[in-house]
């Protein structure tokens, strides 16, 4: 009887592993489009419909600066992260058309450095609960890295995609 028990556990254990992939999995696929962009200012419109247009506005002379018609139905919806406060700058999710609209985005973003004050905004991947967690791991540990460095030659940062992340170590510049 303790035979069938422990195995049945094992099988419930099993089941539940392989549901949260699959969990992850679909979470994954429905932000595979997706960006986020932070440091955006906020409208000062009192109506939700002119901030929503302003940010759309917005983002699409960012997708213009990094090379993708926004004419072209690029963005397919976009919205404000979090509750609304004063002071205080939410993050845009961005939705595109497609996963290569979003990957030339990405890859793009080095076209910022020349652009107006207005569009210095940080761009992010849309990242599942699992990876925001490695992702700050990560995070710590560069930081750990980089006090423990002790020629303080160098800075560490988290970089790559969600699935890919890792800590690189970069020379510092001397002004």
């Amino acid at each position: 009887m303790n035979d069938v028990s422990f195995e049945l556990s094992t099988v419930h254990k099993s089941i539940d592993e392989t549901r949260e992939k699959a969990e992850e999995l679909r979470d994954k696929e429905k932000r595979s489009t997706n960006i986020i962009i932070y440091r955006v200012n906020e409208s000062e419109a009192t109506r939700k419909e002119y901030r929503h247009d302003e940010d759309i506005h917005f983002c699409s002379q960012l997708l213009n600066i990094l090379g993708i018609d926004s004419s072209e139905n690029a963005i397919k919806r976009s919205f404000r992260l979090g509750e609304r406060k004063p002071n205080y700058c939410r993050p845009i999710l961005l939705e595109l058309d497609s996963r290569t609209t979003k990957n030339y985005v990405m890859e793009s973003l080095s076209k910022l450095a020349d652009a107006e004050e207005k569009f210095k905004v940080i761009v992010t991947y849309d990242m599942t609960k699992k990876e925001r967690e490695k992702c700050k791991e990560l995070v710590a540990k560069a930081k750990q890295d980089e006090e423990n460095d002790e020629s303080g030659d160098f800075i560490y940062r988290v970089r790559g995609r969600p699935e890919d992340l890792r800590i690189v170590r970069f020379k510092k510049r001397h002004q």
